[in-house]
């Protein structure tokens, strides 16, 4: 091959790459989320979803229709929202993955009927808020490197357009999850409430309980904030732990054989990150949550 061939070669990936760049920064100032994974398509030629901190679609590759991909991409299409048995998947497989809560864009190969085969997925964070997910499905090209990288690219404008969303609240609906709105006491839908509980396997006789978990530091560091929720979902069954403010909050599912366990817990991570913490007394159904 000609040296010129080689350079033209080079060059042409540089302009590709460029006008990438380009497209992202002008979604990223007309906030339009939907822009940026449409053309993103380009780039991956893999089918491409984002979602919201409840799991409710954001976006979708347009060059995809609803039963070119898989069982999730069907559902997604069809209702607007990641099915149960799904998340519920995610939830325990996930688990010994950081699925949730890894602000990094990982390679995971699932094995189940509704999402089987490899994806890349991340979570979107705005100021250590999680504030959606983007995952890009294995179909049509087989993922590599690059697209990680790619990936962890597109998410850092993602976050801005997200991240600003959910501060001037011009979305239709704001993009934190149900738990989050009722600790800052948004307004909930009763679809919202019903769909994270039966993620998280909560039935409204459930005894449940409120931690919140207090930083000295009035600006904790971020990494922090994600290890920690990180670690309580990992070691706490049918938890749920978000950040509010400067503080942490989760909520669970109480199992009185496992109680001092949670609480060994929360005093390991009171010792090892300053921690102030306080624990509810059990309290029964959804609407307990509100006091908080």
């Amino acid at each position: 091959m000609e040296c010129d061939q080689i350079f033209e070669m080079v060059q042409f990936t540089f302009d590709f790459y460029q006008e990438w760049q380009e497209m992202l920064i002008e979604a990223a100032d007309q906030m339009d989320y939907r822009k940026m994974i449409d053309q993103s398509w380009t780039v991956f030629h893999n089918p491409i979803m984002l979602l919201d901190a409840s799991i409710n679609v954001l976006a979708m590759s347009g060059q995809y229709g609803e039963d070119d991909v898989n069982y999730d991409w069907q559902y997604l299409c069809r209702l607007g929202h990641s099915s149960v048995s799904v998340m519920q998947f995610l939830m325990e497989e996930g688990k010994r993955h950081g699925y949730y809560m890894n602000g990094s864009a990982r390679s995971y190969n699932f094995s189940n009927p509704e999402i089987n085969g490899r994806q890349l997925s991340v979570t979107i964070y705005y100021h250590g808020k999680a504030c959606g997910r983007m995952n890009v499905v294995e179909k049509d090209r087989e993922l590599n490197p690059g697209d990680v990288f790619a990936a962890n690219y597109l998410v850092k404008y993602l976050s801005i357009v997200l991240g600003r969303l959910n501060e001037q609240s011009i979305s239709e609906r704001i993009l934190l999850p149900g738990f989050t709105k009722m600790m800052l006491n948004h307004t909930v839908t009763t679809s919202e409430i019903r769909a994270w509980k039966e993620y998280v396997r909560w039935t409204e006789g459930d005894c449940i309980r409120v931690s919140v978990l207090k930083f000295a530091d009035q600006d904790p560091d971020i990494h922090d904030i994600v290890s920690i929720c990180n670690l309580l979902q990992c070691n706490i069954r049918h938890c749920i732990a978000v950040q509010v403010e400067n503080t942490i909050a989760f909520s669970f599912k109480e199992f009185p054989e496992e109680v001092g366990g949670i609480f060994g817990v929360v005093r390991d991570l009171m010792g090892r990150f300053g921690l102030k913490a306080g624990v509810s007394l059990p309290g029964g159904g959804s609407s307990f949550l509100w006091g908080y």
